[in-house]
C-alpha cells in the first residue's frame, strides 16, 4: 500500500502486505486508514505523520477500517473477546492498541460494520437484525438509529432484502443503496436501488412522527389511500423535497376531513388531524 503526494511515492508499511477496504481512507491531512495482515488475521492501522500504528480491535483478533474522517477518527468493523464482529468508531489510542476503540454494537444481532462517517461522529453502514436481515443504520449520539423500515417505505409492494448507508456528509445527510425482491417482476425480480436520508435531530424526529401517524392508521377506513398519502410524503421528505412532502400531507389532511364521521370515526379524525398536524411543525409546512 502506498501513499503518493507531491510527485513521490511512500511505501506505508514496507515488506508487509497491505490494503485498504473503503474509497474514504485518507483525509484532508494526509492520514489514511489501512489494513494489514501480520499473520492469520486482518488488522487496522493508522497512518500519521509517516508512521503507521497498529490500533488494535474491540478485543478480538480481526479489525478492517473502511473510513477516516477529517478529524482523524476511524470506522469500520472489529471483532470482540466473545467473537462476534462489530461497527466501532476509533479516536486514536493512548500507548496500548485496542484504546479509543468504542463499540457501536448492532441493531439485534451481528455482525454490523460501518462503512463511513463524518466529523460529528455520526456513523453509517449496516447491520443484522434480530430477523436475521440486514438494515442501514446510523449514529446518534453514539446510538444506532435503525433506517430499515423507512427505506421499506420507498418501495411499497416489494420486499426490501437489503439496505446499508454508505456515505455520510458533514450536515448528515447519508447516502445508502438497498436490494428489493418482486417476485410478480418476472424480468427482474430483484433490484438495486439508491437513496439519500437528512439524519439531523429533527429529521429523526420527524421520522418517529411519520411512524406514529402510519402506526394510527393502519386498519381504519380508506387505510390504503391514507398510507399511500403518508408513504409518500415520507419519501419526498428523506429526499429533502419539503414542499412535495408537505403537498402530500396536505392530501391527506384533506382525506381526513373528507372522511370524518363517514369512514373515520370523529374521534380518530381528530387524533389523525393532530398528529399530522404536528408534522406539518417539525417539517416546516407553511400554514
Amino acid at each position: 500500500m502506498f501513499l503518493y503526494s507531491s510527485g513521490s511515492l511512500v511505501d506505508l508499511m514496507p515488506g508487509i502486505s497491505s490494503f485498504v477496504s473503503g474509497t474514504r481512507t485518507i483525509n484532508s491531512s494526509g492520514a489514511v486508514a489501512g489494513n494489514f495482515q501480520p499473520g492469520g488475521a486482518q488488522h487496522g492501522f493508522l497512518y500519521v505523520n509517516g508512521i503507521a500504528t497498529d490500533i488494535g480491535s474491540l478485543g478480538g483478533e480481526y479489525t478492517v477500517t473502511t473510513a477516516i474522517s477529517n478529524s482523524g477518527k476511524v470506522t469500520g468493523i472489529s471483532g470482540t473477546a466473545s467473537g462476534e464482529r462489530h461497527a466501532f468508531i476509533y479516536s486514536g489510542n493512548s500507548g496500548s492498541p485496542g484504546s479509543g476503540f468504542k463499540d457501536l454494537g448492532t441493531l439485534g444481532a451481528g455482525p454490523s460494520v460501518g462503512y463511513a462517517l463524518n466529523d460529528s461522529d455520526q456513523v453509517t453502514g449496516e447491520s443484522m437484525t434480530a430477523d436475521g436481515t440486514l438494515h442501514a443504520f446510523v449514529t446518534q449520539n453514539g446510538t444506532l438509529v435503525d433506517l430499515g423500515p423507512l427505506v421499506q417505505a420507498l418501495a411499497p409492494g416489494s420486499n426490501v432484502i437489503e439496505s446499508l448507508g454508505v456515505g455520510i456528509n458533514q450536515s448528515g445527510q447519508l447516502i445508502g443503496r438497498y436490494i428489493i425482491s418482486t417476485p410478480t417482476d418476472s424480468q427482474m425480480p430483484t433490484k438495486t436501488r439508491s437513496f439519500i436520508a437528512s439524519t439531523g435531530l429533527s429529521a429523526l424526529s420527524a421520522v418517529d412522527l411519520f411512524q406514529t401517524l402510519l402506526s394510527t392508521v393502519a386498519g381504519i377506513g380508506p387505510g390504503n389511500s391514507l398510507i399511500g398519502k403518508i408513504q409518500q410524503a415520507l419519501v419526498l421528505f428523506l429526499a429533502s423535497n419539503t414542499s412535495g412532502s408537505c403537498s402530500s400531507l396536505n392530501a391527506f389532511l384533506n382525506e381526513v376531513n373528507a372522511q370524518a364521521g363517514k369512514k373515520i370515526d370523529p374521534q380518530t379524525a381528530q387524533e389523525l388531524l393532530q398528529e399530522a398536524g404536528a408534522l406539518e411543525g417539525v417539517i416546516g409546512c407553511s400554514s
